[in-house]
């Protein structure tokens, strides 16, 4: 819900933060032009690159030093790295971009991203290409119990600390996933890293304000609910499609009603009538690959396949020790993941 007034929570971003106009919900988008950049640290858009220095805007400022994508538009950056951590769909940052300018809430040279405007507007723009939906905007911290049951939940956030956005997407273990479109060392934050919440509470990275995103079910998804459907003793509810937070497990078998159904990284969640959670009604035994950056531990004698769904091993590990996974890939049910070195696909 969004409490404040646009008075009161509309930022200037330096690194570039009346009536708004109408916003279009038939907007075309183009091929992103940072395709060189798509899996660079498993951040879609870099916003230090170059050919952001060449896209500029006037309608604001007629100086070409201030009114450029480079200098200006984090916002829009932080949101397109939202999205496309969200549910891997590659928004357009240039086309965004425009869209911002014309609707008033992307001002190049004049304030940057203007956030009330650009978030209470960007689902009604955005929200079916992109296939997510717009949860609120709230002054807050990283530690309200609002924002980790959202990330916890399998959403996204877009976050304002000092002067710029960033993306948060992620939340284990009191650790906050981050992914910044232009790093600095005065932040010192990572393009993609994990981080605390000491460190997002406090000096250039204090997180005084969030726009919360989840995923949009597809429009032909629940054309046949409600229904039933029988479910086993020991099945998993979870408290939202694609999270990691179980609610309950059933203790018997039994029928229960379906009344919704969503596609999350090529697994079926149905919602049960009951409220109870969200059930694995099916999943998706090919995808990917798809970007990753995480580490994990794997032990001596793991097998490194030449890729995903091969037997050819590469190499077998002589010890056990962490390793970075930039991919992932579903081979008739079997995940892998793609090791940073090139060394091979481990199967996870």
């Amino acid at each position: 819900m969004f409490k404040k007034s646009i008075a009161a929570l509309m930022a200037v971003s330096l690194c570039f933060a009346g009536m708004a106009a109408p916003v279009s919900s038939n907007l075309s988008t183009i091929t992103p032009i940072c395709a060189s950049a798509a899996y660079e640290n498993g951040r879609l858009y870099n916003q230090w690159d170059d050919q952001w220095a060449n896209v500029h805007f006037t309608k604001y400022s007629t100086d070409s030093s201030q009114n450029n994508m480079k200098v200006s538009a984090c916002g829009v950056f932080a949101f397109c790295n939202a999205i496309y951590a969200l549910n891997y769909t590659y928004a357009d940052a240039k086309a965004v971009a425009t869209w911002g300018v014309n609707d008033g809430g992307y001002r190049p040279g004049a304030g940057g991203t203007y956030r009330d405007i650009f978030f209470s507007h960007v689902q009604a723009a955005y929200g079916d290409a992109y296939k997510f939906t717009m949860d609120g905007m709230y002054s807050g911290k990283v530690t309200d119990s609002r924002f980790i049951n959202h990330l916890s939940s399998g959403g996204v956030a877009v976050v304002h600390v000092y002067g710029h956005f960033i993306a948060i997407t992620g939340y284990r273990n009191g650790q906050y996933h981050v992914i910044d479109s232009a790093v600095t060392s005065g932040r010192g934050l990572a393009a993609d890293g994990w981080v605390s919440a000491s460190k997002l509470q406090s000096g250039t990275t204090n997180v005084d304000w969030y726009a919360l995103l989840s995923n949009k079910p597809s429009g032909n998804e629940n054309q046949n609910c409600p229904y039933t459907k029988r479910f086993e003793s020991g099945t998993k509810l979870y408290a939202a499609p694609g999270s990691s937070q179980v609610t309950t497990t059933l203790t018997s078998a039994n029928v229960y009603t379906i009344v919704e159904e969503q596609t999350v990284n090529g697994v079926k969640y149905g919602k049960f009538k009951s409220g109870a959670g969200w059930a694995i009604l099916s999943e998706n035994l090919n995808w990917g690959p798809v970007a990753t950056n995480y580490t994990k531990r794997f032990e001596k004698g793991t097998k490194l396949y030449t890729a995903a769904g091969s037997s050819e091993v590469k190499t077998t590990l002589s010890e056990g020790s962490v390793f970075t996974i930039v991919q992932e890939q579903m081979v008739n049910g079997v995940k892998y993941g793609k090791f940073k070195s090139g060394a091979g696909w481990a199967i996870l």
